[in-house]
């Protein structure tokens, strides 16, 4: 079992120390077969919706920021780091008058393509997070997916409250940053030299990733917000995911997955401590009226 897991977290270290170039193919004909051939079939819907509220690093995550904030439709919504445009995409699905926003031009074109397949109306800026290229209070909800690693925290996330309205909804969906099994994946990737490099942090001589999130510090990012709430997830979880990916899913691998997120689950629930060794993290809030 070890054995599969390792080499489960082994593969998806391969993904991370290929080439930028190669990684990046990898990544589009990934989101192709996840997003565009769904459109094309006419499931595009459900296949987004899966894709953000069903996937095994943040669907958690992303299930419990979004309970209670109501619809999107008719709302101006940020998507910031977008990506491959998934949350921008599914917004504008739903009626949202969508951005998206990112530092590379390869991946706002593909969010194009994708938004031109589908019909649908939406915005994509080439911008980055600590500067923000929109007047104060533009947006009704801005999101933040696996982002703010990439940037100047606090910088970054000043703008992205600068740019709500008042009563607009920040949700901010992280990678957590003592994880265990992450840190041996992430000591890995320090020792090969890997890092995955985007736009203007190519320079950054620790690589892309700047400095993930703690616990303290998601909190202290919804302290500032009113109807505000957060959640952790996935302690071991990390493990059994190899596992699954190493035994190319298995139904004894993937019971075994279901287990462990129940595990995880009721750990982080019981003893809040924990929490500071999850793998995901989000905070979700409302700027305030004044």
């Amino acid at each position: 079992m070890i054995e599969g897991a390792f080499s489960g977290l082994c593969r998806i270290a391969a993904l991370v120390s290929t080439e930028p170039g190669r990684r990046e193919s990898l990544f589009t004909a990934k989101h192709r077969k996840t997003i565009i051939q769904p459109m094309e079939s006419g499931s595009s819907m459900s296949a987004l919706e899966d894709y953000l509220f069903q996937s095994p690093f943040e669907g958690g995550s992303m299930r419990c920021a979004f309970e209670g904030l109501g619809e999107l439709r008719g709302l101006s919504v940020l998507d910031a780091g977008c990506g491959h445009g998934s949350f921008s995409l599914y917004a504008a699905q739903k009626g949202a008058d969508s951005t998206a926003l990112d530092v590379q031009m390869s991946r706002l074109r593909f969010v194009t393509e994708m938004s031109v397949k589908a019909g649908l109306s939406m915005s994509c800026v080439c911008g980055r997070s600590e500067e923000l290229p929109f007047p104060d209070g533009s947006f009704d909800l801005v999101l933040s997916r696996s982002t703010l690693q990439y940037t100047e925290i606090s910088r970054a996330t000043g703008e992205l409250t600068r740019v709500l309205k008042p009563g607009g909804a920040l949700v901010l969906v992280e990678n957590m940053a003592r994880n265990p099994f992450l840190l041996l994946f992430r000591a890995f990737r320090g020792m090969t030299g890997n890092r995955i490099r985007i736009g203007p942090y190519t320079g950054n001589k620790a690589g892309a990733i700047k400095r993930y999130a703690t616990v303290s510090m998601m909190k202290n990012l919804s302290s500032g917000l009113i109807e505000s709430g957060n959640c952790f997830c996935h302690l071991f979880r990390p493990v059994s995911l190899g596992l699954c990916h190493a035994t190319d899913r298995t139904p004894w691998a993937m019971k075994l997955d279901r287990a462990v997120e129940r595990l995880d689950s009721f750990l982080l629930r019981k003893i809040p401590f924990l929490q500071r060794y999850s793998w995901a993290g989000a905070v979700w809030g409302r700027k305030p009226l004044r």
